[in-house]
């Protein structure tokens, strides 16, 4: 379902998330103390005031609207209300008080004191004592607990779609990191989530050194290096109480720093921040289909067990646009958080039992509650939300409020109800899990059209079937293959076949990549040859990503005709003869280990991947079928240079792989060096021009260096930023020898040479043009490939 990825992405964004939960009632034999905050002036609203009960670490904060409402364990009790720039009142609730509590705020007055002007901005030097002041605290603070409650609510353009809660009992340890308790946690109905939800785990710390948010690693304000890395200027003065309150500018001094914009509130005489409302700067990027994502976190910080400042609240607001032009588009995904953290106790011992396990959330079943916990610190539910809460239910579900739009949005919704094997299907019937036929298409000078249907068939107990049927339109023959195979993470596989394929098999080109260009007019890639024989193998998967795997191989190998001469639209073509093979027959065994970290086709991302091959030959009637041995080996990687605290650094690709085999080796078994077509891809060498090198001995590498949107950036160029163009500068060096020389083969060519290049990628988001100078020789082509966007 294309609407999945953008609720997955939103979610992954908030590294503050939250549950959701029904207005529930209230446990018994709690007081519930409701009110609004104002200014005792002009009767306004006060959003985000802080109302603690007093003498204890139990309080909350103001909605938007100045509501409140806290739960009391005993009255008459004394609240304690805060608000920057205004004088703390405090307001004694009795046993018989009733009603809506309407507290107002008196603005703090204060003689402010006078700035001396120098050549350092005054807020550098308040930063450097709340970096020092920071420092402290975090020497002092080892563990703590702590309840968290989460609110994560989800809209598009018109309202509400979801609201979660979440409330738990945090436990936080310097070294053994944080566990969490559930205590409580409730959704809307039609938010089908089961598992146990985190509260204390999704709030940002924004004075955190460094700060995750969507895959962007960003430098906290507060960092150690804070004062190289930010611009801090001083904005205004305030009071609260009989302190100074500095409002403080922050923003990275240049745009490519992966930093936050925004304002800070530091308490004088304390040197801590009490108050931030921060968003990520310029270089918070996304690669497509996300379009942007704006974020806004604004937090509020309350002493503790006396010298410790730590998070109160945060409340989040995250947009999230995605789209590619005309193809898709989504309605904008609209994330808001409200989250709180009370009753911190601070060095105190954390419970082993939660670090005994991995699970960072449990359950204790006999703690759970069914209603709203009286110890729940929550802001009100708004109306609307009120509302959602009565009227969202599993009729209404995230993929409808989604829908996608734009040609992929059309086409996902057309297939929405079609099983999704690829083709014509029959499933669940019978003894079968699932049948499906795929058709197959290439075009080559060898076999003209070739046209096929492969039927795949789904048994139970991880065993699977294929059958091929082919048909080659210039020698008008029939090709066939068949394949069982049984098991999952060890995997045995048996085929037979009798078609036409290419000659030394490319580990870079299709069939029907191939095919593109020979249409179009260029010459054939491949070489072919018939083959008819049975293979056989087992691939062991291990834990970790490794495989083993080895295989036993018999095939007769035929020559075969060059039989077209023009493109499939009819004009005359130079095509290379085919070459000629040591007709025969091949028995051959391998065996080959590998690893794959990740690994992205086409070169559109970046892979981590390795593996190792031996071959040996057993014998047959093919000349040296049984006098070789050949070695290969492939290794793709990415390693991140520049800017890496971006979600997308500037980085090297590298792919390099090579092989060596006896010098008396069958032709079939070479290896070979890849080039190019006029459509280009990284791991070749884009200057060979329609063939590639072939031997006994070959080798390539081939490198990629990614410079991502930073020449732009550098230039203040904004629009070719916001296209997410990337500029890539890359290279290879290649090059396969053959013992000799055979006159009846003019199409197999050893040889090599080095080149260089740069490309622009991002063009209509998916494409990227190509340009590579040979530096053996004058030589320049330029070319199309897949864009490199992750």
């Amino acid at each position: 379902m294309v609407v999945a990825f953008p609720v997955a992405v939103a979610l992954l964004m908030t590294a503050p998330l939250a549950r959701a939960q029904v207005a529930g009632p209230i446990g018994q034999g709690t007081n519930v103390l409701e009110g609004t905050v104002r200014d005792d002036a002009t009767g306004e609203w006060l959003p985000g005031a802080t109302v603690q009960i007093e003498g204890t670490y139990t309080g909350t904060v103001t909605n938007s609207e100045g509501v409140f409402a806290l739960a009391a364990r005993s009255l008459p009790t004394v609240l304690e209300v805060r608000f920057i720039g205004y004088e703390t009142e405090r307001v004694r609730v009795s046993e018989n008080e009733t009603g809506l509590l309407d507290i107002r705020l008196r603005q703090a007055s204060i003689e402010l004191p006078e700035l001396v002007v120098s050549s350092e901005d005054p807020a550098v030097g308040i930063m450097r004592r709340v970096i020092r002041r920071k420092a402290e605290q975090k020497e002092m603070l080892e563990s703590y607990a702590v309840d968290a409650y989460n609110r994560f609510r989800v809209e598009n353009d018109t309202g509400i779609v979801s609201i979660w809660e979440s409330f738990t009992e945090a436990w936080w340890h310097r070294d053994r990191g944080i566990r969490e308790v559930s205590v409580w946690q409730e959704q809307t109905r039609n938010a089908d989530l089961d598992d146990a939800l985190p509260a204390a785990i999704f709030v940002v710390n924004l004075s955190d050194d460094d700060i995750d948010v969507a895959g962007h690693r960003l430098m906290g304000v507060t960092h150690p290096r804070a004062l190289s890395m930010y611009d801090f200027r001083l904005d205004t003065m305030r009071a609260m109480d009989s302190r100074i309150v500095y409002d403080i500018l922050v923003a990275p001094k240049s745009n490519r720093g992966s930093g936050f914009v925004g304002r800070i509130a530091v308490l004088d005489e304390e040197w801590v921040m009490i108050h931030a409302r921060l968003s990520p700067g310029a270089s918070f990027l996304f690669p497509p289909p996300i379009e942007e994502i704006d974020v806004t976190y604004e937090q509020q910080f309350s002493r503790f067990s006396g010298e410790y400042w730590l998070p109160a609240s945060l409340a989040s607001d995250i947009n999230v646009r995605i789209g590619l032009g005309r193809m898709l588009t989504l309605p904008e995904i609209r994330i808001r958080q409200l989250s709180r953290l009370t009753d911190f106790r601070i060095n105190v011992p954390v419970p082993d039992s939660l670090y005994g396990q991995e699970d960072l959330v449990v359950v204790d079943t006999t703690r759970m509650e069914k209603m709203r916990p009286a110890a729940l610190i929550a802001v009100p539910l708004t109306p609307e939300e009120e509302s959602a809460y009565a009227t969202l239910d599993s009729t209404v579900t995230m993929e409808d409020a989604f829908q996608p739009g734009g040609i992929l949005g059309r086409l996902s919704r057309a297939g929405g109800d079609s099983d999704d094997t690829g083709g014509p299907s029959i499933g669940g019937r019978g003894m079968f899990s699932a049948i499906s036929v795929r058709p197959g298409f290439w075009y080559n000078r060898v076999q003209g059209l070739h046209s096929e249907a492969q039927v795949d068939v789904d048994l139970p107990r991880d065993v699977q079937m294929a059958a091929t049927i082919g048909y080659d339109g210039a020698s008008r023959e029939w090709t066939k293959r068949a394949m069982l195979a049984v098991g999952h993470r060890v995997r045995w596989q048996a085929e037979v076949f009798d078609d036409v394929d290419v000659r030394v098999r490319s580990l870079m080109k299709s069939q029907l990549l191939n095919s593109l260009t020979v249409v179009a007019g260029d010459p054939d890639y491949f070489d072919y040859v018939s083959r008819r024989g049975v293979a056989t193998g087992v691939r062991l998967e291990i834990p970790g990503s490794w495989w083993v795997e080895s295989g036993l191989d018999h095939t007769e190998y035929g020559s075969v005709p060059v039989r077209v001469q023009d493109t499939f639209l009819g004009t005359d073509v130079d095509q290379v003869p085919n070459v000629a093979i040591d007709e025969g027959t091949l028995t051959r065994v391998r065996i080959g280990l590998g690893r794959e970290w990740a690994f992205v086709p086409f070169g559109i991302g970046g892979s981590r991947r390795a593996e190792a091959d031996v071959e040996v030959g057993l014998g047959g009637s093919m000349p040296d079928s049984d006098s070789y041995v050949r070695a290969t080996a492939e290794v793709y990687w990415r390693v991140p240079t520049f800017n890496r605290r971006r979600l997308l650094p500037q980085a090297l690709d590298l792919r390099i792989m090579g092989g060596i085999m006896s010098r008396r080796t069958p032709s079939v078994r070479y290896g070979l060096v890849d080039g190019s077509s006029r459509f280009m891809e990284f791991g070749a060498l884009r200057t060979r021009e329609d063939r590639p090198y072939e031997g006994t001995r070959y080798g390539l590498v081939a490198w990629e260096h990614t410079l991502r949107t930073i020449p732009f950036e550098m230039l203040g160029w904004g629009w070719a930023v916001e296209r997410q163009w990337n500029v890539i500068v890359h290279g290879a060096h290649g090059a396969a020898w053959a013992p000799r020389t055979d006159a009846a083969a003019p199409g197999a060519q050893a040889g090599g040479h080095h080149e260089v290049g740069v490309s622009l990628s991002g063009l209509f988001t998916l494409f990227r043009i190509d340009g590579a100078w040979r530096l053996d020789e004058r030589d320049f082509r330029a070319g199309i490939s897949f864009a490199r966007i992750f």
